[in-house]
């Protein structure tokens, strides 16, 4: 969901053990249903985000108070990510252990803090 080079170079500092960006993975279950028109069937998806270690973060902050969640998510992932990140469907539950999740890691901190 991001540029393929800063992906990989994130992925690539994150193996080494180098400063790099923060690799956020959010796995789900999509319910697919065939053109066929057979029976409708569960395939697990994932989206793999990578948050950059150095991002606008008084201007992430700024949007975030101001309820701007697309923008502030646009400062640090790109408008296109947030495209996407916005036609994923989500119920209730789900929504808010993603927004929990991705907001550790936005934050820096963890359960285990």
């Amino acid at each position: 969901m991001s540029d393929t080079g800063q992906a990989q170079r994130a992925l690539n500092a994150e193996a080494k053990g180098t400063k790099g960006g923060k690799i956020f993975v959010w796995r789900y279950a999509e319910e697919i249903e065939p053109e066929d028109g057979s029976d409708p069937y569960m395939e697990d998806r994932e989206v793999v985000l990578i948050i950059p270690r150095k991002f606008k973060r008084l201007k992430f902050s700024q949007l975030m108070g101001q309820n701007n969640l697309a923008g502030g998510l646009g400062v640090v992932f790109g408008k296109a990510v947030v495209d996407e990140l916005l036609e994923l469907e989500m119920d209730a539950s789900e929504f808010e252990l993603f927004m929990d999740r991705l907001g550790d890691a936005l934050g820096g901190t963890t359960v285990k803090n």
